[in-house]
């Protein structure tokens, strides 16, 4: 083959591949900046859940500025567009909260808007019918207009009985601030809802709309989900798809986040944990032996000193383990006995040695 057609066919071949990898790159999700995480932006052509919606990346339907995060429902061409962004990263149990400046108390009422875990994975055993760990705060009045209630906070399976509670957002024409949160622990969920930009550590109670507590209880079915790889999404989506395939008034609709932030769980503290690694056990034990009488190193009930009555904090916790440790081993009510007997000895040794010897 002549020089110049292998040359001309290397080149066809390279422009073929230049082209497939543009391609690719073209159809990669695209990301932006938000609350100094980065997020990345959903994109779907063709239809797809929830609702059956197309999802865009174009930085006029979905971006962030100096207002904040913007999730918008918009036309382009001859579709309507839906809009989400996940977080990029995994960050577990915890505090996560969110503020909003647009009027979510007057959301069209064929949109959606929610702030939630996903766990694309969707590996949780526990719960085999939902196994994606989502837990939700939504907007929405569900395509009725007329519909008393506007928002809702949900642990999934929506289904089961206290796992879904409805809430009336107030008249927000005044001042449209609204801050939500929930704090997602071992077994537990708590809910707030407030009016107003407030921390998610200090608020007043008369900003409170709504709080819900989530405690899990296997007998009613109630389950909390563990973290497993769940990230935290945002998204703005058309809810009656199939009977009506654009916001209610064909206008655009239009959501601002406005800040979020996540509070890692404060680490728990065990009364009698002397040692601080998350279980009381014999070790514990051994260190209030050497601590008592001597300085405040084993004080589990705050007076500053290490004494009496801290073994029996210790006794009355012995084998608690913080929910981030492994389970230790508890000892047999033998072994405890016999850890008890040797602290009061050891005690009784320590106050003989004290006293002065008498002549």
């Amino acid at each position: 083959m002549p020089r110049s057609s292998q040359f001309r066919r290397l080149f066809n071949y390279g422009v073929i591949l230049l082209l497939c990898l543009c391609c690719v790159q073209a159809t990669r999700a695209a990301s932006l900046q938000f609350a100094s995480r980065t997020w990345d932006i959903r994109r779907s052509n063709s239809i797809t859940g929830p609702g059956g919606n197309r999802f865009s990346n174009d930085s006029n339907h979905v971006w962030s500025d100096q207002a904040g995060l913007h999730l918008t429902i918009k036309k382009k061409g001859n579709f309507w567009f839906s809009t989400e962004v996940t977080l990029s990263e995994t960050l577990g149990y915890g505090t996560y909260m969110f503020q909003t400046t647009s009027r979510q108390d007057i959301l069209n009422a064929n949109a959606t808007f929610g702030a939630f875990t996903w766990d694309s994975f969707g590996d949780d055993p526990r719960i085999p019918a939902f196994p994606n760990r989502e837990i939700d705060f939504e907007d929405s009045r569900w395509g009725n207009p007329s519909a008393p209630t506007s928002s809702q906070v949900v642990v999934q399976p929506y289904f089961v009985p206290g796992n879904l509670q409805n809430i009336a957002l107030p008249d927000l024409s005044q001042d449209a601030a609204l801050t939500r949160f929930f704090i997602w622990s071992p077994g537990r969920v708590q809910f707030f809802s407030l009016r107003g930009h407030h921390s998610p550590t200090n608020f007043p109670a008369s900003a409170i709309i709504h709080q819900y507590d989530y405690v899990e209880n296997l007998a009613i079915n109630h389950i909390v989900p563990d973290p497993g790889r769940a990230k935290f999404h945002f998204n703005l989506w058309l809810n009656n798809n199939d009977v009506l395939p654009f916001p209610i008034g064909e206008q655009t609709v239009e959501v601002v986040i406005n800040d979020f932030a996540y509070l890692p769980l404060a680490p728990v503290v065990l009364e009698g944990d002397f040692n601080s690694d998350g279980s009381v056990d014999a070790a514990d034990l051994t260190q209030w032996q050497g601590d008592f009488g001597l300085n405040g190193n084993s004080d589990a009930d705050g007076d500053g000193d290490s004494d009496g009555a801290d073994l029996l904090a210790w006794q009355r916790n012995l084998g608690s383990v913080a929910p981030a440790t492994a389970a230790v081993a508890v000892p047999e009510p033998s072994s405890l006995v016999c850890l008890l007997l040797t602290a009061v000895l050891s005690l009784q040794l320590r106050r003989s040695r004290a006293l002065p010897i008498p002549t």
